[in-house]
């Protein structure tokens, strides 16, 4: 009882802290939600996706036992759900939002996550679409660029699957057969198998193929993490996040957690600096641990997606949501409520990738601010210099 006391002490916080800008979702998208389920199952996701949210459907791969990987796209320009995609859109050239959930096929509460994220920010969008001259939300009025939102909610569908016909949250990795005795578990932790900045893969001390994180005989094996990168390849990605959930209530707050997780390696100066003024919108009132997983969840690990992002310069984070349960695999009905608390976050996170007034910029773009004070102040010594020599030269020709 007091572990779920906290769990909700720490959720009003979260409430509390909300953007102004962001309100509860009306009854119907709500109980639309709810009626999914604690673990729905990928037709009921699709559904709610397509049919509900409005969002593109596209098939990237197939997974380890051949299901189709799926992954959903939402453009600026559809408004009122609106599916048409001019050329001039479409392609690397427009700014991209990843969303990433069910990496680990025995956390739900990361997809509700997601699913709430982005059904919080399509009614949202709908209804300053309403209030804003019928063409832009409230969020968008910060850029007059174009962007998109790519949410792939079940990387680990094989995984996932098992678990809901099981009836428990036991499977973490995917279903990779890796020959292992009865007693050890087949398979590839998903969030282990992405290479580093130089294509290194550095997994000395896991090459026991039956190990719980076994990362994968080497980076991109599996098709899920195949997919995630072609989804990268294929578009103009400039910020992610990840969902994951943590064991239980009683590892208390949620996480937020920035690159490295590989304790290896650090960030430069300016990559830092991005993730604290990240952190400062995000984590405002400390409702979460913020911070490197070394120092937030208490080890580290190689070869974790947001690693790989950073490496591509592409802004990312880890949410680690807690269920309020004893187990990943829950069934109260505070599921929905927490999972709402997680999708402010993640509006939030979207809001300010897409025009956070340089809250998340790319390195390059630090770096030209300080040359381009350095052109202005070099141009405007010069205009100075003028002006003093102009009189004298007037007054010489004078005598």
């Amino acid at each position: 009882r007091l572990a779920y006391r906290q769990h909700v002490h720490v959720h009003q916080d979260l409430h509390d802290t909300a953007s102004v800008r962001i309100q509860a979702l009306p009854q119907g998208m709500e109980f639309e939600i709810r009626h999914l389920g604690y673990a729905p199952n990928v037709t009921d996701i699709d559904d709610f996706l397509v049919k509900k949210l409005k969002f593109r459907r596209h098939v990237i791969g197939k997974s380890i036992q051949k299901r189709d990987l799926v992954y959903y796209e939402f453009h600026s320009s559809d408004e009122h759900g609106r599916q048409e995609l001019s050329s001039a859109v479409n392609g690397t050239d427009v700014n991209t939002v990843l969303l990433l959930s069910l990496a680990h096929g025995n956390e739900p509460m990361s997809l509700f996550s997601l699913l709430t994220t982005l059904a919080i920010w399509i009614d949202q969008s709908r209804q300053d679409f309403i209030t804003i001259n019928g063409l832009r939300s409230q969020r968008q009025r910060h850029t007059t660029k174009p962007f998109r939102i790519i949410a792939f909610p079940v990387v680990n569908i094989d995984g996932y699957i098992q678990n809901i016909n099981v009836g428990s949250g036991s499977r973490r990795k995917n279903l990779r057969f890796n020959e292992c005795v009865r007693g050890r578990v087949d398979g590839v932790d998903l969030n282990r198998n992405y290479p580093f900045k130089d294509g290194g893969f550095f997994h000395e001390n896991l090459t026991d193929v039956c190990d719980f994180n076994f990362p994968g005989k080497h980076y991109f094996s599996e098709p899920e993490t195949s997919a995630v990168r072609d989804i990268v390849s294929r578009y103009n990605v400039t910020a992610a996040l990840s969902f994951h959930s943590l064991r239980s209530v009683n590892r208390g707050q949620p996480l937020l957690i920035h690159p490295y997780a590989d304790e290896s390696a650090s960030l430069d100066t300016l990559s830092l600096a991005k993730y604290k003024r990240l952190g400062r919108q995000l984590n405002s009132q400390g409702q979460y641990k913020y911070g490197l997983a070394k120092d937030v969840i208490g080890y580290s690990a190689q070869g974790v997606s947001i690693d790989w992002l950073q490496s591509k310069n592409i802004t990312s984070l880890i949410l680690e949501a807690v269920p309020p349960c004893e187990n990943r695999w829950c069934f109260q009905k505070e599921v929905f409520d927490s999972a709402h608390i997680y999708g402010l976050t993640g509006v939030n996170f979207i809001h300010l990738a897409i025009g956070g007034a340089g809250v998340i910029a790319s390195n390059r773009w630090n770096m030209t601010r300080p040359l381009l004070f350095l052109i202005v102040l070099l141009i405007s010594t010069m205009l100075l210099k003028r002006r003093k020599i102009a009189p004298w030269k007037s007054s010489k020709r004078q005598v």
